[in-house]
């Protein structure tokens, strides 16, 4: 039983013909292995099909675990085989989830599997993804997106838009969302560290004086300015994203402007270990940056770092 005073991480398996089931079991395993608060208390969501067939002894062994509690449907998949219905099941799990996040976000948190938008969409209409799904349930409908790994961190002032639309949605109200809501996130999972931010230009060197956009000058320049003022972290640019990112190493964390300028580097450093943190839910939400892979679902060739380290993040949101 989760007692009601139980720090408790909510996980789901994503679509249960994918890898996700795999990884989960892995992640679990291997976090609960390591973990030494024992008052830790996780919530996993998905198919008994699924996991089962994913990796029968470990899912066994996890099933006896004092600290673990199960959601779980007697839905009939195969993996590697996706349909309406696993998409279905799929959401049905993040919805289920994420209530149970929201009842008590003080000490609850969520993890997600990887889902397939397409078949995720023939049962909920408008659907982009997961983490446009739990915006709507945030009060202000906001989510920004930061994406983490071992060796950097990045927050992103747009997401998934067509780069002809990316100009016109970056605006001084985006850049300050994003800077505000990651400097509140860090602060709270490194207290009393001083942050040290680089805000990525959005044209080719940083428009050079005007010559390919005005963008850095009349938006991107004018809020860090009113931004340095407001925090004693240090935020540095805009700078030319080419170089920024070259001296990665230098930053807790990089304002990218738009979706490729972020993760082309991001896959670079940490492809396999990278995780994706959604900010301003009003709940912490943490998820795998890797998507289905139904091609290797049940062959054992998943790698769980992804899952692992977003299991990790949220431990350490809420302590």
């Amino acid at each position: 039983m989760l007692g009601l005073d139980s720090k408790t991480l909510a996980l789901t398996a994503g679509d249960p013909c994918s890898i996700g089931p795999e990884v989960l079991l892995k992640a679990l395993s291997s976090v609960v292995s390591e973990l030494t608060d024992k008052n830790i208390k996780f919530k996993v969501y998905g198919s008994t099909s699924s996991l089962r067939s994913s990796d029968s002894r470990l899912f066994e062994s996890l099933q006896i675990h004092p600290n673990i509690t199960w959601h779980l449907n007697a839905e009939n998949f195969a993996l590697a085989k996706p349909s309406i219905e696993s998409g279905h099941s799929a959401l049905k799990d993040l919805e289920a989830a994420a209530k149970f996040v929201r009842e008590h976000p003080e000490i609850r948190a969520l993890v997600t599997g990887p889902v397939d938008k397409y078949y995720v969409a023939q049962h909920q209409k408008h659907f982009t993804g997961q983490t446009g799904f739990l915006r709507q349930l945030s009060p202000n409908n906001r989510a920004i997106m930061m994406l983490a790994g071992p060796k950097i961190r990045v927050s992103l002032v747009t997401t998934h838009l067509a780069i002809n639309q990316v100009s016109q949605a970056v605006s001084e109200e985006s850049i300050v969302a994003t800077i505000d809501e990651s400097i509140a996130y860090l602060q709270k999972i490194r207290p009393n560290h001083k942050i040290r931010i680089a805000v990525c230009a959005l044209n080719p060197h940083a428009s050079d004086k005007g010559l390919f956009g005005s963008e850095e000058a009349d938006i991107i320049f004018p809020t860090c300015e009113k931004l340095r003022k407001k925090y004693v972290h240090e935020i540095i640019g805009p700078l030319p994203a080419d170089t920024l990112f070259i001296r990665y190493k230098e930053y807790d964390l990089i304002i990218a402007m738009y979706h490729d300028q972020a993760l082309i580097p991001l896959k670079l450093l940490d492809f396999e270990s990278a995780i994706n943190i959604s900010l301003g839910l009003g709940f912490f939400r943490s998820s795998v940056d890797h998507g289905t892979a139904f091609d290797i679902a049940g062959q054992n060739k998943a790698s769980f770092l992804s899952y692992k380290n977003a299991i990790l993040e949220a431990l350490a949101y809420l302590r």
